[in-house]
């Protein structure tokens, strides 16, 4: 069978998929070892059986319903690729928005040290410790083997010593190195239990549903961050948000701090993303 023929036949299988056809592109490429520029230009080629065997292979746990990011190990994010596993949280687009935020931030204020709490895959830790080599970074995970993963990838940009991975549960491992001059940084779990339905049911429960109202996680941050001395407390937190819950999430914040500045930041969809909270 040819190329072509393959990628034909593959994308009628997984028609459900919003980009069937560039999703076995990814999954042939990945099979044949190639680039998809490679791939595109030699659709007349013909592929052998072995590898027209495992291709199929991922086509129909694609029709299952796996993201492909499962199927091959990694995703591209901020121009970079990462590792991910089924442990970690697939990088969306949408979490690029806080990358560049946070690069204004660390840009017109005096910022020493970035933490990335819940860092997942570690796509933010690394990210940010490549935009900004000047700052210390550290980033924490309740979960060891996604820490696992967040290692992998500072290793793969060459930053396992320049990244410091903490085991431990939101701001708990790292209080001795906070000050005002730390930017915290979280993309926590903020959706609702009815929501985890469809392809994310691959991806852990336990990073994407943040108890019955979709802010137990931030709540807790928040509280955290509250009961640091003012000499310890960082100037500055970045989540990234539903936009359904912003209201909610700005009453918590008034009821928990009497003196702060919110500043949201929309995605593609125009809808509130971001919110960066200024403490004083």
């Amino acid at each position: 069978m040819i190329i072509n023929k393959a990628l034909i036949n593959g994308s009628k299988l997984i028609n459900h998929s919003a980009s069937p056809r560039l999703d076995v592109e990814v999954l042939l490429t990945k099979v044949l070892k190639i680039s998809r520029s490679e791939l595109i230009a030699n659709t007349n080629k013909s592929i052998s059986l072995f590898h027209l065997l495992l291709y199929f292979r991922l086509v129909f746990k694609r029709k299952l319903g796996y993201p492909v990011a499962y199927l091959t190990g990694h995703k591209e994010f901020y121009g970079r690729e990462f590792f991910v596993t089924k442990h970690t949280l697939i990088p969306r687009p949408d979490t690029e928005i806080l990358i560049a935020e946070a690069l204004k931030i660390i840009q017109n204020n005096n910022i020493n040290t970035i933490v990335d709490v819940g860092t997942g895959s570690g796509c933010i830790a690394v990210t940010l410790a490549l935009e900004t080599p000047q700052l210390k970074v550290y980033a924490t995970d309740i979960s060891r083997s996604a820490l696992h993963t967040a290692q992998k990838n500072a290793k793969l940009y060459s930053l396992d010593s320049k990244v410091n991975f903490i085991h431990g549960d939101i701001l708990n491992p790292i209080l001795n190195i906070l000050s005002p001059q730390t930017l915290i940084i979280a993309n926590l779990p903020y959706l609702l239990p009815n929501e985890y339905k469809g392809e994310i049911t691959f991806e852990p429960r336990g990073a994407l549903i943040s108890g019955q109202d979709g802010l137990k996680h931030y709540r807790e941050l928040l509280k955290q961050l509250a009961q640091l001395p003012q000499e310890k407390r960082p100037n500055f937190l970045m989540i990234e948000i539903h936009p359904s819950t912003l209201n909610n999430l700005k009453d918590i914040i008034s009821q928990i701090f009497l003196k702060n500045k919110v500043i949201i930041t929309t995605d593609l969809s125009d809808r509130p993303r971001v919110l960066t909270l200024r403490l004083f």
